[in-house]
Protein backbone atom coordinates (compact mmCIF):
# COMPACT_ATOMS: atom_id res chain seq x y z
CA UNK A 1 0.00 0.00 0.00
CA UNK A 2 1.12 3.52 -0.75
CA UNK A 3 -0.03 6.74 0.90
CA UNK A 4 -0.61 9.76 -1.31
CA UNK A 5 0.09 13.38 -0.35
CA UNK A 6 -3.47 14.10 0.82
CA UNK A 7 -3.52 11.25 3.27
CA UNK A 8 -5.58 8.77 1.28
CA UNK A 9 -4.51 5.22 0.66
CA UNK A 10 -3.91 3.85 -2.81
CA UNK A 11 -2.96 0.41 -4.03
CA UNK A 12 0.70 -0.11 -4.84
CA UNK A 13 1.35 -0.39 -8.56
CA UNK A 14 3.67 -3.17 -9.71
CA UNK A 15 7.02 -1.83 -10.76
CA UNK A 16 8.03 -2.21 -14.37
CA UNK A 17 11.29 -3.99 -15.03
CA UNK A 18 14.07 -1.40 -15.16
CA UNK A 19 15.69 -0.82 -18.52
CA UNK A 20 19.43 -1.22 -18.32
CA UNK A 21 20.11 0.15 -21.77
CA UNK A 22 21.38 3.63 -22.41
CA UNK A 23 20.38 4.09 -26.01
CA UNK A 24 20.64 7.08 -28.31
CA UNK A 25 17.16 8.33 -27.36
CA UNK A 26 18.08 8.40 -23.67
CA UNK A 27 21.36 10.16 -24.45
CA UNK A 28 19.55 12.76 -26.55
CA UNK A 29 16.95 13.36 -23.81
CA UNK A 30 19.68 13.93 -21.23
CA UNK A 31 21.54 16.28 -23.57
CA UNK A 32 18.39 18.30 -24.34
CA UNK A 33 17.51 18.49 -20.64
CA UNK A 34 20.99 19.81 -19.86
CA UNK A 35 20.65 22.45 -22.55
CA UNK A 36 17.15 23.49 -21.47
CA UNK A 37 17.93 23.63 -17.75
CA UNK A 38 21.50 24.84 -17.29
CA UNK A 39 22.89 25.13 -13.77
CA UNK A 40 23.41 28.89 -13.15
CA UNK A 41 26.09 28.17 -10.55
CA UNK A 42 28.11 25.89 -12.84
CA UNK A 43 27.68 27.10 -16.40
CA UNK A 44 28.87 24.74 -19.10
CA UNK A 45 31.56 25.86 -21.43
CA UNK A 46 31.34 25.25 -25.14
CA UNK A 47 34.05 22.56 -25.12
CA UNK A 48 31.97 20.25 -22.93
CA UNK A 49 28.92 20.78 -25.16
CA UNK A 50 31.00 20.08 -28.26
CA UNK A 51 32.38 16.99 -26.54
CA UNK A 52 28.85 15.77 -25.87
CA UNK A 53 27.87 16.35 -29.49
CA UNK A 54 30.92 14.37 -30.63
CA UNK A 55 29.94 11.55 -28.26
CA UNK A 56 26.44 11.59 -29.72
CA UNK A 57 27.86 11.39 -33.25
CA UNK A 58 30.03 8.45 -32.26
CA UNK A 59 27.03 6.76 -30.67
CA UNK A 60 25.06 7.17 -33.91
CA UNK A 61 27.92 5.63 -35.90
CA UNK A 62 28.15 2.69 -33.48
CA UNK A 63 24.45 1.99 -33.94
CA UNK A 64 24.93 2.08 -37.71
CA UNK A 65 27.84 -0.38 -37.45
CA UNK A 66 25.77 -2.68 -35.23
CA UNK A 67 22.93 -2.69 -37.76
CA UNK A 68 25.34 -3.36 -40.62
CA UNK A 69 26.89 -6.30 -38.74
CA UNK A 70 23.44 -7.74 -38.02
CA UNK A 71 22.56 -7.50 -41.72
CA UNK A 72 25.86 -9.14 -42.71
CA UNK A 73 25.17 -11.98 -40.28
CA UNK A 74 21.71 -12.54 -41.77
CA UNK A 75 23.13 -12.51 -45.30
CA UNK A 76 25.81 -15.02 -44.31
CA UNK A 77 23.25 -17.40 -42.79
CA UNK A 78 21.09 -17.17 -45.95
CA UNK A 79 24.11 -17.90 -48.15
CA UNK A 80 25.10 -20.85 -45.94
CA UNK A 81 21.60 -22.31 -46.19
CA UNK A 82 21.47 -21.86 -49.97
CA UNK A 83 24.88 -23.53 -50.31
CA UNK A 84 23.39 -26.66 -48.69
CA UNK A 85 20.72 -27.12 -51.39
CA UNK A 86 21.12 -30.54 -52.99
CA UNK A 87 23.70 -31.71 -50.46
CA UNK A 88 23.24 -34.55 -48.04
CA UNK A 89 23.41 -33.51 -44.40
CA UNK A 90 23.43 -35.18 -41.03
CA UNK A 91 21.28 -33.32 -38.51
CA UNK A 92 21.37 -33.62 -34.74
CA UNK A 93 17.89 -33.56 -33.24
CA UNK A 94 16.42 -34.35 -29.85
CA UNK A 95 15.42 -37.79 -31.16
CA UNK A 96 18.85 -38.56 -32.64
CA UNK A 97 20.55 -38.06 -35.97
CA UNK A 98 18.72 -37.62 -39.26
CA UNK A 99 20.39 -37.96 -42.65
CA UNK A 100 18.92 -36.64 -45.86
CA UNK A 101 19.26 -34.28 -48.78
CA UNK A 102 18.41 -30.60 -48.44
CA UNK A 103 15.53 -30.06 -50.86
CA UNK A 104 14.41 -26.57 -49.96
CA UNK A 105 15.31 -23.49 -47.90
CA UNK A 106 12.57 -21.56 -46.11
CA UNK A 107 12.72 -18.38 -44.06
CA UNK A 108 11.06 -17.25 -40.84
CA UNK A 109 11.79 -14.73 -38.08
CA UNK A 110 14.57 -16.96 -36.73
CA UNK A 111 16.32 -16.96 -40.10
CA UNK A 112 16.76 -19.57 -42.82
CA UNK A 113 15.60 -23.13 -42.29
CA UNK A 114 16.65 -26.12 -44.37
CA UNK A 115 14.05 -28.72 -45.34
CA UNK A 116 15.12 -32.37 -45.11
CA UNK A 117 12.58 -35.15 -45.50
CA UNK A 118 9.71 -32.65 -45.43
CA UNK A 119 10.73 -31.21 -42.04
CA UNK A 120 12.38 -27.85 -41.35
CA UNK A 121 15.60 -27.61 -39.34
CA UNK A 122 17.87 -24.80 -38.11
CA UNK A 123 21.34 -24.45 -39.58
CA UNK A 124 22.77 -24.99 -36.09
CA UNK A 125 21.47 -28.57 -36.20
CA UNK A 126 23.73 -29.51 -39.13
CA UNK A 127 26.45 -31.85 -37.87
CA UNK A 128 27.88 -33.05 -41.17
CA UNK A 129 27.66 -32.16 -44.87
CA UNK A 130 28.17 -34.67 -47.69
CA UNK A 131 28.26 -34.20 -51.44
CA UNK A 132 25.63 -36.54 -52.93
CA UNK A 133 26.90 -39.47 -54.97
CA UNK A 134 30.18 -39.74 -53.07
CA UNK A 135 30.95 -42.59 -50.78
CA UNK A 136 33.16 -42.70 -47.77
CA UNK A 137 36.48 -44.35 -48.66
CA UNK A 138 36.94 -47.88 -47.46
CA UNK A 139 39.12 -48.29 -44.43
CA UNK A 140 42.73 -47.94 -45.50
CA UNK A 141 45.02 -50.86 -44.89
CA UNK A 142 48.61 -50.39 -43.97
CA UNK A 143 51.49 -51.87 -45.92
CA UNK A 144 52.26 -54.24 -43.03
CA UNK A 145 48.69 -55.61 -43.12
CA UNK A 146 48.82 -56.32 -46.89
CA UNK A 147 52.21 -58.11 -46.58
CA UNK A 148 50.94 -60.30 -43.73
CA UNK A 149 48.10 -61.65 -45.90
Amino acid sequence: MAVDAIGGVTQAQPKAAPRNTFDKDTFLKVLVAQLQHPDPFAPQDMTSQIGQMVQFGMLERLFAVEQALEQMGKSTRVREALDLLGKEVVLKTESGEITGAVRKVTFNEEGPLIVVGGESYLLTQVAEIKVPGTQEPAAATSVAETQAV
